[in-house]
């Protein structure tokens, strides 16, 4: 199963939306999209959990910063875009002299301008029309 971030939400197959929240914006009643690790990978809740004020602060004992809830109960996530490059250059820390991964890199913060620069045009203009926000339907 291929799992999509966009502006912090996530798409798993068609439809189904999760997203990644600060456990301090958790509330309970929210569901688990995905199991919460600890840092060595070990299993502490299954994907599949309602969230309840226990489960909530156990997590906070344990020191988890994020958790992976169905939906998107916070909406979408919209981070500056050097916020944006900046992740991805730690993502891409790692690749070396990679010419082909070094490629896709630049690709993303060519979109990520110009997504921020559509964006301000879009608020210069005032219409506030479009899909202003982060992400989108794929394309490349």
């Amino acid at each position: 199963m291929v799992l999509v971030n966009i502006g912090g939400l996530e798409e798993k197959g068609a439809g189904a939306h999760m997203q990644k929240i600060p456990l301090k914006r958790a509330l309970p009643g929210m569901k688990l999209a995905k199991p919460v690790v600890n840092e060595n990978g070990v299993v502490l809740i299954g994907a599949g959990i309602e969230l309840t004020e226990g489960i909530i602060h156990t997590l906070e004992r344990k020191e988890i910063d994020r958790v992976v809830v169905e939906g998107s109960p916070l909406g979408e996530i919209v981070r500056p875009p050097e916020e944006r490059i900046d992740e991805l250059n730690v993502r891409f820390s790692n690749v070396g002299d990679n010419p082909v991964m070094m490629h896709i890199k630049e690709l993303f913060v060519r979109r990520i301008l110009k997504k921020a620069e559509e964006k301000a045009e879009g608020e210069e203009g005032g219409a506030g029309g479009g899909n202003g926000g982060e992400g989108g339907g794929g394309g490349g």
